[in-house]
C-alpha cells in the first residue's frame, strides 16, 4: 500500500513539472549571452614627409589604431605617382612586428608626389580580417637640391712685394693728395720680403716706428738715393709702422700674418 502511494506522488511531481514548462512563456527562457566585439579602424602613418629633388624617396608605413597603439601584421598596397607616372607600386606589402618594409621610389624631379596606401586587412593567409579598404593619401612636394657650400679658397698672401716711393713726395703737403709710399699699407705672409724702391729724385729712409712715437729699431734703410732699393724680410706676425726720417710726413704700414 505504501509502495502504491509512493508511485502516485512521483507521477504527480513529474506531471506538475511538465505543466510548469508548458505554462512558461518562450520570452522567459534564458537566452545565451552575446558579448559585442569592438570594431577598430586602423590608420596609416606615412614617413618621411620630406623629399629632395634628385634623390630617391624612402617610405615606411606605420599603422595605429584609434587609441594610437601600433598595429602589426597589416596587409596593404602602396603606390606613388609623379607627373602622372607611377614611380612606385608594391601591392601585397605586409608589416611584421620589428620588420618594417622600406619602399624606394625612382629618382625624383620637382613635381609633387602623390602617395597612396590601401589597407587590405590584418593577419596572414586565410585568416585575414577586417578592416579592409581604408585608403590613406598624402602629397609631398620635393625640396630643391641643396648645393654644397664651397669654402672660399684661403687668401694667398705674397712672399715678395714692392713699395714705391713716388716722385715729389719730399714736398710738404704731398701726403694730403697722394700716398707717400705706394701702396701705403700692404699685407704679406710671415717670411715675406718687402722691397722699397726710391723712384723720387730726393733721398729718403725707410725706418721702423712712427714720427710721433719714434724709432723702434726693427729695421732702417738709412739714407738711400734716387734709384736705390731697400728690402727687409718679416719673419714675425704683427703690424709694423714705418716712416721717412728725412720727410716725417711720409708714413706706411706692413701687416704680417
Amino acid at each position: 500500500m505504501n509502495f502504491a502511494y509512493g508511485v502516485i506522488i512521483i507521477v504527480g511531481v513529474l506531471a506538475a513539472g511538465i505543466l510548469g514548462l508548458i505554462a512558461t512563456s518562450p520570452d522567459d527562457i534564458i537566452q545565451p549571452r552575446i558579448i559585442p566585439i569592438e570594431q577598430i579602424s586602423v590608420n596609416s602613418y606615412i614617413m618621411p614627409k620630406t623629399a629632395t629633388v634628385g634623390d630617391v624617396l624612402l617610405i615606411e608605413v606605420e599603422f595605429r589604431d584609434d587609441d594610437k597603439n601600433i598595429v602589426d601584421h597589416v596587409n596593404y598596397d602602396i603606390s606613388v605617382t609623379q607627373d602622372g607616372n607611377t614611380i612606385l607600386s608594391e601591392p601585397g606589402s605586409h608589416r611584421h612586428p620589428g620588420k618594417h618594409p622600406i619602399h624606394e621610389t625612382t629618382i625624383l624631379d620637382e613635381s609633387p608626389l602623390e602617395i597612396q596606401i590601401t589597407l587590405q586587412g590584418l593577419g596572414h593567409g586565410d585568416d585575414i580580417s577586417e578592416p579592409k579598404g581604408i585608403v590613406t593619401t598624402m602629397t609631398v612636394v620635393p625640396e630643391p637640391e641643396v648645393e654644397p657650400e664651397v669654402e672660399p679658397e684661403p687668401e694667398t698672401l705674397p712672399m715678395v712685394t714692392t713699395i714705391s716711393i713716388p716722385a715729389g713726395v719730399g714736398v710738404p703737403g704731398y701726403e694730403e693728395t697722394i700716398e707717400c709710399y705706394l701702396p701705403y699699407e700692404v699685407t704679406v705672409t710671415a717670411g715675406a720680403t718687402v722691397t722699397w724702391s726710391n723712384d723720387d729724385s730726393a733721398v729718403h729712409t725707410v725706418t721702423s716706428g712712427h714720427p710721433v712715437s719714434g724709432i723702434d729699431e726693427l729695421f732702417d734703410s738709412g739714407i738711400f738715393m734716387s734709384g736705390d732699393t731697400f728690402e727687409f724680410t718679416f719673419n714675425d706676425v704683427g703690424t709694423f709702422d714705418y716712416f721717412c726720417m728725412v720727410h716725417p710726413w711720409m708714413v706706411g704700414i706692413v701687416n704680417v700674418s
